[in-house]
């Protein structure tokens, strides 16, 4: 019995003793190891509440069995050698396996260490289960392993490089984008030296990605050969917990055929743009050869300063091939005539007289005649009548052909 006050009383403990024993057989009790006692014939002569939890057995069940029912693969005859060894040394540390009541092996680490308890001889053992850790070790291995297969079979090229492009890591599609065979070949070089067309494109990617952190971007690389190819290129910096930059990790896909085919689309627009301004120019500008040696050029819409160029050169032209001696301009379809348009034509008519041609215009309007004489313009010397038809018959007739009915 206690009394009051921790005095000893008829059982002879005083309260603190007992609280103190409580808590020790509590903290045994349930501990977070399972705790075992074995005898020298390997007989379990104390189990806590944890190995009972851990193995599936009441505590009776496990204090009738024996150390080889609990241990994985340890029979009888190991048990000697066993007890030698510990008694030997003192402790040892081991990774084993322990039988559940529903036959499920369950990973341990055991420390056994020999002690000697009112002269009898004892094992005493913590085994702390491995099962959540093993487990955590299988799913980060089967996490490394799908990395693996990911970055040695990704479609894209991969890698890592020190702060100064050293090549630390680059997965198969990668060595293949750049023609290279083996990492330790290309792992002699830098992105610097392997990478880029232009000897400082490096230093600015460099300067780019560690104000941004991650960053993307179109470059032409040079491959092993020599030959370039466009990449796309994305990368991320990593850095310790002082902001030092440990490493670039990066990705690029080889954009050369799509570069290759904008270029290709580029270059098939601009004939066509360039086939229409011909066409456009020809349709402006056309040059109808009537008869022999008499050519009409009908000109419709405004006339500005690059149209009145080519006006002239596409006169001279069908001048030069059909040999004509008459030209007839018929601007019928000209809405407006100011100075310009008249110094342009002016200067058209000269050019082909130049050339050896007659030149007449046609189809002045009522409206472009007022703006000629408003605008003081001097066309006197130019051989001018009302219309095409007219204008027809008077080169023809200068040519000494005359029309009958």
């Amino acid at each position: 019995m206690q009394g009051k006050g921790g005095k000893v009383t008829d059982g002879g403990h005083s309260d603190a003793q007992e609280l103190h024993h409580r808590l020790t057989e509590f903290s045994v009790e349930h501990a977070v190891e399972a705790i075992y006692w074995m005898d020298a014939d390997a007989r379990l002569v104390y189990v806590n509440e944890t190995a009972c939890r851990m193995l599936g057995y009441v505590r009776e069940e496990l204090l009738s069995m024996t150390a080889h029912d609990v241990a994985h693969n340890f029979p009888p005859e190991r048990w000697v050698r066993h007890w030698e060894k510990v008694k030997a040394r003192g402790s040892i540390t081991a990774e084993t396996y322990h039988r559940a009541s529903d036959g499920r092996l369950i990973p341990v680490e055991v420390t056994i260490s020999y002690v000697q308890v009112e002269g009898q001889e004892y094992d005493f053992a913590f085994a702390r289960d491995l099962t959540k850790q093993r487990q955590a070790e299988e799913a980060l291995k089967e996490s490394k392993e799908q990395f693996r297969s990911l970055y040695n079979n990704a479609t894209i090229g991969l890698y890592r490089t020190t702060p100064a492009g050293q090549i630390l890591m680059i997965n198969p599609t990668g060595l293949r984008m750049l023609g290279f065979d083996t990492f330790e070949e290309l792992a002699q070089r830098n992105l610097e030296e392997a990478g880029f067309e232009e000897q400082d494109a490096r230093r600015q990617f460099r300067e780019r990605l560690e104000r941004e952190g991650t960053i993307e971007q179109e470059s032409v690389w040079i491959k092993k050969d020599g030959t370039p190819i466009y990449v796309r290129e994305s990368s991320t910096l990593s850095q310790d917990d002082n902001g030092d930059i440990l490493y670039y990790d990066g990705s690029f896909e080889d954009i050369t055929e799509r570069k290759q085919a904008e270029a290709e689309r580029a270059r098939l627009q601009q004939e066509v743009i360039e086939a229409q301004q011909r066409a456009l120019e020809e349709l402006s500008t056309p040059v109808i050869p009537i008869m022999d040696r008499i050519l009409v050029m009908p000109l419709i819409g405004s006339i500005d300063s690059l149209r009145a160029r080519d006006i002239t050169r596409a006169l001279l032209v069908g001048i030069r091939e059909h040999r004509a001696r008459v030209v007839i301009l018929d601007v019928t379809g000209v809405p407006i005539v100011d100075s310009g348009v008249a110094n342009h034509l002016n200067k058209t008519i000269q050019a082909a007289r130049l050339k050896g041609a007659r030149t007449i215009v046609t189809g002045i309007s009522d409206a472009v005649a007022e703006t000629i004489v408003d605008l003081g313009i001097d066309w006197s010397t130019i051989e001018t009548l009302s219309d095409l038809q007219t204008g027809l018959l008077a080169a023809l007739g200068g040519m000494g052909i005359k029309l009958t009915r």
